[in-house]
């Protein structure tokens, strides 16, 4: 009789066990398909779990300890510890050569008697940039269409006035300029509707290493004249793509010229681009130019920002909309005195 209560008492145990076997299971799994990166940490910094978003998305490999991620951001772990529940902080992190921004929250749990976070990394780097380049053509498409709506009719009527037989030369001069002024701003903000009304990509399958050579061509006097040297590496040795040649080729275009703006007056000048394509195709962009100064980093995609004396400050907002346009990514991958890197 003992016997049957004590196998009875352990079938139930395993029941009961194997039932918690199966939850534990299906919680993971479940949290296994949740995009978001999600680890368990205990007081002292020690990685007790994590997800397989959280293992693809930060080192690539499950990691031990919150000090590991310091190879992404070195301040990462420090932001992580210090975070108390219900804050949110955005972190920049770059892994190899893709830049992501992610939003961290931590929630405090115990577990058989030991303090435990459970820590929420969202990347938000996609959507931030989207909603804001939304904003800005929303923005562009009102000021744009309030501009040449008042500027039109005064168009119109200096023309109009300037053709009339006028006894005063000053009047007539006057009128001229006008004109000329108003003639000028409509096509200034007639440049700004590229951002707003960019054109969907007309793909088809072309050498992108040809392209290269061309602008290469095109620019040559402005290498020579400005004695720059200039490479062009690509791994293979022709690399075809599909995309809208002429939208892509305006993209190199840009930045080359920006590089050698860079490059006024520097003595030994070099601007390299390279290609490699191996699961993904990425380019480099590099020269050995002044730099773009730390704080004025972050705004030079920003529409309308531009440090040049006669410049817009469309040129990388528009490289950046045309690359998003194609499905990839285009970003200042560095930048200091003698070194900038676009890819």
């Amino acid at each position: 009789l003992l016997a049957e209560e004590i196998n009875k008492v352990v079938s139930e145990f395993r029941t009961k066990l194997s039932e918690k076997e199966e939850r534990y299971q299906y919680y993971e799994t479940l949290l296994d398909t949740v995009d978001s990166s999600l680890l368990v940490a205990d007081s002292s910094g020690m990685v007790h779990w994590m997800n397989c978003a959280a293992v693809h998305d930060l080192c690539g490999y499950p990691i031990h300890s919150l000090n590991e991620l310091s190879s992404l951001n070195s301040s990462f772990p420090v932001i992580i510890t210090s975070l108390q529940p219900g804050e949110v902080k955005a972190v920049r992190i770059c892994r190899g050569d893709v830049m992501q921004e992610l939003a961290v929250t931590v929630t405090e749990y115990s577990s058989q008697g030991v303090d435990l976070r459970l820590i929420n990394l969202k990347n938000i780097h996609s959507v931030l940039e989207r909603n804001e380049m939304e904003a800005w053509q929303k923005l562009i498409r009102v000021l744009t269409h309030e501009i040449m709506n008042t500027i039109a009719p005064i168009v119109s009527l200096a023309q109009t006035l300037s053709a009339r037989p006028q006894t005063d030369e000053k009047v007539t001069r006057g009128l001229n300029v006008i004109r000329e002024q108003s003639e000028r701003l409509m096509e200034f903000t007639a440049s700004y509707r590229h951002l707003s009304y960019l054109p969907d990509p007309i793909k088809k399958t072309f050498s992108l290493t040809t392209a290269l050579h061309n602008l290469e061509i095109l620019l040559q006097s402005d290498f020579e004249t400005a004695h720059i040297r200039f490479t062009l590496h690509s791994i293979p040795n022709d690399i075809t793509v599909e995309g809208d040649e002429k939208q892509l080729s305006q993209v190199f275009l840009n930045l080359l010229k920006n590089s050698i703006q860079a490059l006024e007056g520097k003595i030994g000048g070099k601007i390299e681009i390279n290609l490699t394509r191996c699961e993904k195709l990425r380019i480099y962009i590099t020269d050995n130019g002044k730099g773009i100064p730390p704080e004025l980093q972050e705004k030079i995609f920003v529409p309308f920002f531009t440090t040049k004396t006669e410049g817009m400050g469309i040129g990388l907002s528009l490289c950046q909309q045309i690359i998003k346009k194609h499905g990839g990514n285009f970003y200042l991958q560095e930048s200091q005195k003698g070194k900038t890197v676009f890819v």
